[in-house]
């Protein structure tokens, strides 16, 4: 009767890195993949690449392709580092979840056929391979879910990933309201409410001198003298380096794609350009 039912249903054994048990895979409809069309994503610079040595290579040849000075040198060399990275990705370092089952099909015809004593120590030497694959994976995904409360190396990618895919739902806006208070859903006319709200925000005005002067003489003076020669002492490069050490490794990344982790993990590299690029914003000079 039941096979009547699902007469299509397939069954597989799929190898695992961290048991001697094979675990079962039911299909009811026999199908065992799915493709999905993806849509291409921005580019952010993945935590996982860090626990390669090979990537400091590529950071240091990438960010000594160019010697402009701040702020076109810095923007050149972040911009040359994606680009290498991604080329360095997919040639080297690969996709994970491709190795991942690169390994996990070896194993299976392996497990297949006689197991011999050689045999039992390459299958045990590929499940090492892929358990530290599933590490690498693990970071990813907690890099992705933002749950940064929750250490890895527990094997947490299920729950890291299900959180990334809630930030993932939670992030899209799917309708807003305008200045009229009108629900507007399509996609350009919702970017176009957003940028003109914080426009009006934050948007740059002249006051008169008189008019500042007016706020300036009604507010109770904050900044002792003290306060004063401390602000106006020279910017010193070990400040955006304390700053940089407050930040978690893992939080968003700005619009260069580059999270905290690249800039604290390489900073010995980039730091002193970064430097002279924060010297050029807040003084117009080269440091």
């Amino acid at each position: 009767m039941w096979a009547d039912l699902f007469s299509k249903a397939k069954v597989v054994h799929v190898a695992v890195a961290c048991s001697d048990h094979s675990m079962l895979l039911l299909a009811l409809d026999g199908i065992l993949t799915r493709s999905t069309a993806r849509k291409k994503r921005r580019f952010r610079f993945e935590a996982v690449w860090a626990s390669s040595s090979a990537c400091a290579a590529v950071i240091q040849q990438a960010w000594g392709s160019t010697r402009d000075p701040a702020p076109n040198g810095v923007l050149d060399k972040t911009r040359e580092c994606r680009l290498q990275l991604m080329q360095w990705d997919r040639e080297c370092f690969g996709n994970i979840r491709w190795k991942t089952k690169e390994l996990n099909d070896k194993i299976c015809r392996m497990e297949e056929g006689v197991i011999t004593p050689m045999v039992k120590a390459e299958v045990e030497s590929l499940k090492d391979s892929m358990d530290k694959l599933a590490a690498s994976e693990e970071i990813l995904w907690k890099q992705r879910s933002k749950a940064l409360w929750l250490a890895a190396g527990d094997r947490n990618t299920s729950f890291f990933h299900a959180k990334a895919n809630e930030r993932r739902l939670n992030k899209k806006i799917k309708c807003i309201k305008n200045e009229a208070g009108v629900e507007v859903k399509d996609k350009e006319e919702i970017q176009n409410v957003v940028s003109s709200y914080f426009r009006d925000i934050f948007g740059f005005i002249h006051p008169t001198i008189d008019a500042m002067e007016e706020v300036l003489g009604n507010m109770d003076r904050r900044v002792t003298d003290a306060m004063n020669d401390a602000l106006d002492l020279p910017f010193m490069s070990e400040e955006v380096l304390n700053a940089l050490k407050q930040m978690h490794p893992l939080k968003s990344p700005g619009p260069d794609g580059m999270s905290p982790i690249f800039y604290q993990k390489y900073w010995s590299l980039v730091g002193p350009d970064v430097c002279s690029l924060i010297a050029f914003i807040l003084f117009g000079l080269s440091q």
